[in-house]
């Protein structure tokens, strides 16, 4: 409801938007919200996925091609505009007749971050090679396109996979299944996956990925917990949204019900408990927070790749700490040779300690 709001207080006017809200199968009231919207504005329009995906690309497909706008914008239910995200996007992409036009964006909650201040003024590119720093945006949300460059190049998202297409060759030859949080709102699919999982002997790794994701689909949650999974990945908020107590109290519950539980504290460390080993794990200060994207990726597959090498859980979260503390001083995803070979020798020089 407050995604929807932030759009109908544009400063361009509401008027002057196209509303496109597909409702991905949604188990709670989010149609009947869309349908009193759709009622009382002529430019909302609504579209059922036709199959629940899960996932956002099949959604932003059906917009894309049921938009009668000559420039498309992409939101997700999380997300809300500052009152004038559209114009100011509107206006960049027309007046400099560009592909795309990207604005910064600021995150809310206990830490409030506005990443990317190397970006101090509007900067026009002819080609993205001019300063691939740009290229490492990869937030769709906060940019707009003209839909005929969209269309003329034949840009789509990938729509995923679905439960039937999953089969058990599919995971053999593997030691570990890493299910991303964002993905169990396809609940068919991660429940045929985990199982496929279980059944070739794979040990299943969870994480949690958002603290309202956890809300939402709790019942769930728990019941992969409970049932499936092996190694559950959790920052303080998501583990709280999972059992209302604070990091100690939840890495104790979760642990009750799964093999190992890792929270994550942030600048704090990490709390890791397997059984009756209970570790606390302090990590030095990084020089400079730039941009949090990826940070929990990079400490899970850290992690990860410590398990796979027979290492200690203690060494196996200080590897994800090495990485995670990386990729937060630089913008975006991408980090360059020179830093993975420093990264490489640290984490030698860690094992032989």
């Amino acid at each position: 409801d407050s995604t929807i709001a932030s759009i109908m207080n544009q400063s361009i006017g509401f008027e002057n938007i196209e509303l496109i809200i597909v409702d991905d199968y949604s188990t709670d009231n989010t149609q009947e919200l869309i349908n009193h919207y759709c009622e009382k504005y002529e430019n909302i329009k609504t579209f059922e996925s036709g199959k629940k995906t899960g996932t956002p690309g099949r959604a932003r497909n059906i917009g894309i091609a049921n938009s009668t706008a000559e420039y498309i914008m992409f939101i997700d239910h999380d997300d809300n505009y500052l009152p004038e995200s559209v114009e100011k996007l509107y206006n960049a992409v027309t007046e400099n007749s560009c592909d795309v036009a990207i604005g910064k964006f600021q995150t809310f909650g206990e830490q409030k971050i506005v990443p990317e201040d190397w970006i101090t003024h509007d900067v026009v590119l002819n080609s993205i090679d001019e300063d691939l720093r740009f290229f490492s945006i990869n937030n769709i949300w906060r940019m707009i396109f003209p839909k005929d460059f969209l269309n003329k190049n034949e840009i789509t998202f990938p729509e995923g996979v679905f439960a039937e297409n999953l089969t058990l060759d599919m995971f053999k030859g593997y030691a570990y299944l890493y299910i991303e949080g964002y993905l169990v709102q396809d609940h068919e699919l991660i429940l045929r996956a985990m199982q496929l999982g279980k059944e070739a002997g794979l040990q299943i790794c969870l994480d949690m990925a958002s603290y309202n994701i956890v809300e939402g689909d709790l019942e769930f949650f728990d019941i992969l917990i409970t049932k499936y999974v092996d190694i559950v990945f959790a920052n303080e908020e998501e583990a709280k949204a999972y059992t209302g107590k604070d990091a100690w109290g939840a890495i104790n519950e979760i642990a009750s019900k799964c093999s190992v539980v890792i929270v994550k504290l942030g600048a704090q460390g990490s709390c890791i408990k397997k059984g009756t080993e209970c570790i606390k794990l302090e990590v030095p200060p990084v020089k400079k927070l730039v941009d949090t994207t990826g940070a929990g990726d990079y400490y899970a597959a850290g992690f990860l790749y410590g398990l796979t090498c027979g290492y200690s859980l203690e060494k196996c979260s200080i590897i994800g700490s090495i990485l995670a503390s990386n990729v937060i001083q630089v913008v975006g995803t991408t980090l360059s040779k020179k830093k993975w070979d420093e990264i490489k020798l640290n984490i030698e020089a860690l094992l032989q300690a």
